[in-house]
């Protein structure tokens, strides 16, 4: 199982931020965690400048949102220390040009940062989150760094804004969503873990990203309407003791259609940067969730595609087919060319008779596969007349099953000297 270590955390009652973010308590009722955002938001833009409230207000759709004077008669500042001390007494409010600090956390109990704004740089690093973490809405101004972090429950940042750069590297979510997101900065997910669904439909990367090592257990992300406008790093590796990036399609738990599609977007990507090895790893996953769409019929050309080739990557099993589709038959060949009755197996006749039989079958056999080079009119067309008709039957049968095999062949030895 995947493991995370984990140092000694503070309760979340004990971090100043979080006290803070919860001045007015932490009961998940929406009265509560209004007055929860309208006291941050106005505490966290008091000491912005102009311009700056107007670049959070031009990048979200409500603007600023319910915002009320910090500081004056009528101001909140008084009544969120005064809240503030007697839940930390030992503590001073946060100054809001400080770095955001919930690392080093433990969170039991579920988290609503709905709609807030993060106007300095937030660190997440090291913190655990044993229940749903709910950052929709949120805008974040500056860096935000979550390393080594656990969200055992849901984690989701729909419609969040990220205007810097984002590191999640080594983060373990349970499920993930990002719709609607916009990543205005570098966004780097290395080394993190899915358990189970992660949705970053309708997201938006505007600079490169890095999703190097991540270990999706169950599900391939969500990308419906995903834009990637910069650069995109994977892992494709297989077949090796490190971590496998993605799930083996009889292991995933998502719908087929929906695998088939990330699948889909993610060879697109690959293939657009010229990672062909890359663009084949994911053109094969999605051949694979393909062949579990849809009746026996529309599965079944998917199937032999996989059966025959392992979807254009093989080189060995169309040869593994056309040694089985040249052997066979010229067994029965052999049998019809055998001259019998010659029991002494020293004898010159006997093996004139094995050695005839042997070199009609096997030429027979491989002209039969290899007509288009002429072999049968050149050297065999006197031999195959005076075959009976089964004997024919069975050879054009070789030769039409022989052309989908070598066009197999070659497609293999085409990828394989092309992606190697």
């Amino acid at each position: 199982m995947y493991k995370i270590e984990i140092p000694k955390l503070r309760l979340a009652e004990e971090n100043p931020w979080y006290v803070l973010a919860t001045i007015y308590g932490e009961e998940p009722d929406e009265d509560t965690q209004n007055k929860n955002r309208m006291a941050w938001n106005s505490w966290t833009v008091s000491k912005l400048n102009e311009s700056d409230k107007q670049a959070i207000a031009l990048s979200r759709k409500d603007g600023l949102g319910e915002i009320v004077n910090w500081e004056g008669e009528n101001g909140l500042k008084k009544e969120v220390e005064k809240l503030f001390k007697q839940r930390l007494p030992n503590k001073e409010l946060p100054n809001c040009g400080a770095i955001i600090d919930f690392s080093k956390t433990k969170f039991s109990k579920e988290v609503n940062f709905g709609s807030f704004f993060f106007c300095s740089y937030v660190l997440f690093s090291d913190s655990e989150f044993l229940k749903d973490v709910n950052l929709s809405s949120a805008w974040f101004g500056k860096i935000v760094v979550s390393i080594k972090t656990t969200f055992s429950g849901k984690a989701n940042f729909d419609s969040a804004i990220f205007e810097d750069h984002v590191t999640f590297s080594n983060a373990f979510f349970n499920s993930l969503s990002y719709q609607l997101t916009v990543f205005e900065g570098q966004f780097n997910f290395s080394r993190a873990a899915i358990l189970a669904e992660s949705d970053f439909t309708f997201c938006v990367f505007n600079m490169s990203c890095d999703f190097s090592e991540v270990h999706f257990f169950k599900e391939y992300p969500t990308l419906r309407n995903t834009i990637f406008r910069e650069r995109i790093t994977l892992s494709v590796k297989e077949n090796t003791d490190k971590v496998i990036s993605w799930p083996d399609h009889e292991d995933c738990e998502q719908d087929p259609e929906i695998a088939t599609a990330s699948c889909e977007v993610l060879r697109h990507l690959m293939n657009t940067q010229g990672l062909s090895e890359q663009a084949h790893f994911f053109f094969r996953r999605e051949m694979q969730f393909a062949s579990k769409i849809g009746s026996i019929w529309q599965r079944l050309p998917y199937l032999l595609f996989g059966w025959f080739s392992d979807y254009g990557n093989s080189i060995k099993l169309p040869t593994i087919w056309l040694l089985g589709l040249w052997l066979l038959p010229a067994m029965v060949y052999w049998s019809y060319f055998y001259s019998g009755g010659y029991t002494d197996i020293f004898s010159l006749e006997f093996w004139n008779s094995v050695v005839r039989s042997s070199v009609l079958s096997s030429g027979l056999s491989l002209g039969n596969l290899f007509q288009f080079t002429g072999l049968q009119r050149v050297y065999l067309i006197d031999i195959i007349k005076e075959l009976p008709w089964e004997l024919k039957l069975l050879g054009g049968l070789q030769t039409l099953l022989a052309i989908p095999l070598l066009f197999l062949l070659l497609l293999g030895l085409r990828n394989r000297f092309r992606l190697k």
